[in-house]
Formats: C-alpha cells, structure tokens, sequence
C-alpha cells in the first residue's frame, strides 16, 4: 500500500549561493504556491519525483524548490533518512533535503543537505532569502556520483548539543550549536535547486525522492 505524504508544494526563488554565487540584491522574496498544479508528484514504490520544464522557474540567479512532509516526524523524534537520485539538469545543481522548516513574520527558516552529481555535498542554513553554510561543497569518495543513481541521505539528532549527518550510511559531519535548537520540532521535506545553467524548457530537471 502506497504511503501518502500529504505533500505541501510551494516554489521560492532563494539565494543561489547554495550553488557557489552569492549576494544577489533582486532575489523574490514571496513564495509561489502552486496549489494542484504540482511540482511534487508520488510514483511508483513511495516513490516522489520533482519534474520541472516549465522555464518559468528559470532564472539568471537560479532558483530552488522544495516540499514539505506534512505527516514526518520531525529530527527530534526520529532520524530524517531519503533515498535520492537525479534523473536529469545540470550537475552541479544541488538536491537534498531540509528538515527543521519554522517560520516566523512569514519567512521560513531551515537547514538544508544537499548532494549533486559530481560527488559533492554541502549543508547551511535558510533564513527568508539569505543562505549560510555550515559546510562549502567538498567532494566524498562516499556519494555515489552520476545521474539515475542513488544516495542515501540521513540526518540526526543525537543529544543536546549535535546534529549528525550521513552518506551512504557514512558520518560526514556534525553540527554543534544550541542556537540551532529552533529547529528541533520542525517539519521535514525535499528540495532542489534549478541551475542558471539548466535548459528549460528544452531540458528537464527531474530529481527522484524515497523517504526510508
């Protein structure tokens, strides 16, 4: 029997510093929410798949979309663990996770776990527009590279004072800070990045997701 996620969709423009750029000044600052027009759609296996061509969501800052999981219990009371896979966009693009989603004065806030295809991960944090990192993007012999190809990506909190993260069930970080305790009871979701790069519409950008 296939799970319902009871998926809430939105798109944002965020800052494509989460893809090397930084300090644009003209980002969006109000969500899009799609409301049945879909970006998110479950497949087959508990299976969700991003599936964007519409050049709308192009832009020459990048953009990024994500989804939240309205039914996931939040890091707090159990590991966020997803299974992901890139199908089709450029690879240096990245997609992940976010967990932690709060909002306050209706800007969101959240950490976020991305991968790409080159080999490469990196993890920040969101506040309304602006992105922080926690980690720059480094490359791990542990993340399976190439498109249609899938990683196992894991996020926990192990005590008070640390989240861990995990590839392929290889620990790649902590994070230590109390300043970061606002997150704890947050909701979970997916999340990718479209690339100034990508080619829509001529070209997809198509990421797959499993929760585990």
């Amino acid at each position: 029997e296939a799970r319902s996620l009871n998926l809430s969709n939105c798109v944002a423009i965020v800052s494509y510093e989460i893809l090397r750029q930084q300090q644009f000044n003209d980002l969006a600052t109000s969500e899009v929410i799609k409301g049945e027009d879909f970006l998110f759609e479950e497949s087959e296996g508990d299976s969700v798949i991003l599936n964007v061509i519409d050049e709308s969501y192009w832009t020459s800052q990048g953009s990024t979309i994500w989804t939240i999981l309205d039914d996931v219990p939040s890091v707090s009371e159990q590991d966020f663990e997803v299974t992901v896979s890139k199908l089709a966009g450029t690879s240096e693009a990245g997609y992940g996770i976010v967990f932690g989603v709060t909002e306050s004065n209706y800007l969101k806030s959240m950490l976020i776990f991305l991968i790409n295809v080159n080999g490469e991960y990196a993890l920040g944090e969101l506040k309304g527009t602006e992105f922080k990192y926690f980690q720059r993007w480094k490359k791990l012999d542990c993340i399976n590279q190439g498109y249609n190809i899938n990683n196992t990506l894991r996020v926990s909190y192990e005590n008070k004072y640390r989240y861990s993260f995990y590839i392929n069930d290889n620990h790649v970080q902590y994070l230590y800070s109390p300043s970061y305790h606002g997150h704890l009871e947050g909701k979970n979701g997916y999340i990718a990045v479209i690339s100034p790069k990508d080619r829509l519409p001529d070209e997809s950008v198509t990421v797959k997701y499993k929760l585990n």
